[in-house]
């Protein structure tokens, strides 16, 4: 399995079959969105009405649910306690290619015990660092080690042309012992997982 990183919370997750696309982000944001042609787009948030941006996307799954494509099965959580009149957020739970992965996207509370059970074990977690409108600090070092998975991906953090303010990761990095050096594209096997957690910080 193969990741890279766009900035933001979007990711494409290339499996043995599918390509899989997360959060994409418009052009406003500073940074430039991908050219990809995904056969499953996940969106974490979803803006009510929808934007242009996820109407002209044809593969979009958003909210609760369970789905099945090209082998890669897709379990959403929505977060009805985070969620308003605007906006719906869901946290995605995806299997693929023997790994087991959690996409957290816009969380900005501790989830449910029901939720928290029904994640499982987890092989690679992405999360926001901490920040404004996300999970602060205390309680993202407490899900992580409740969660447990043996990958962690950090997301949401400062880029050269990101508009909007964002931090640094390094410092949530060092919580956990730092990260590994950055890398462009990240390649996992169920095989060669860690025995303990490693943290990756995704390079544009």
């Amino acid at each position: 399995m193969n990741i890279q990183w766009y900035g933001e919370g979007c990711f494409r997750v290339q499996t043995s079959e599918a390509v899989l696309l997360t959060d994409v982000f418009e052009a406003s944001s500073g940074l430039t969105p991908p050219k990809v042609k995904p056969d499953i787009s996940l969106r974490t948030l979803t803006p009510i009405p929808f934007s242009d941006i996820f109407v002209s996307l044809k593969t979009d799954i958003s909210g609760g649910g369970e789905y099945e494509i090209k082998n890669v099965e897709i379990r959403g959580f929505q977060l009805d306690a985070e969620s308003t009149a605007d906006f719906v957020k869901t946290i995605f739970k995806v299997k693929a290619d023997d790994l087991t992965m959690v996409f957290l996207g816009h969380i900005s509370g501790m989830p449910v015990a029901e939720v928290l059970e029904q994640l499982g074990e987890i092989d690679i977690l992405f999360m926001p660092v901490p920040q404004e409108h996300f999970l602060p600090a205390d309680k993202a070092l407490t899900l992580v080690r409740q969660l447990n998975p043996k990958i962690l991906i950090l997301s949401f953090f400062k880029v050269p042309d990101l508009k909007r303010k964002a931090p640094d990761p390094k410092e949530f990095a060092d919580e956990f012992g730092g990260a590994v050096a950055p890398q462009e594209k990240l390649s996992f096997k169920k095989k060669e997982l860690p025995a303990k957690l490693q943290v990756y910080v995704p390079q544009l």
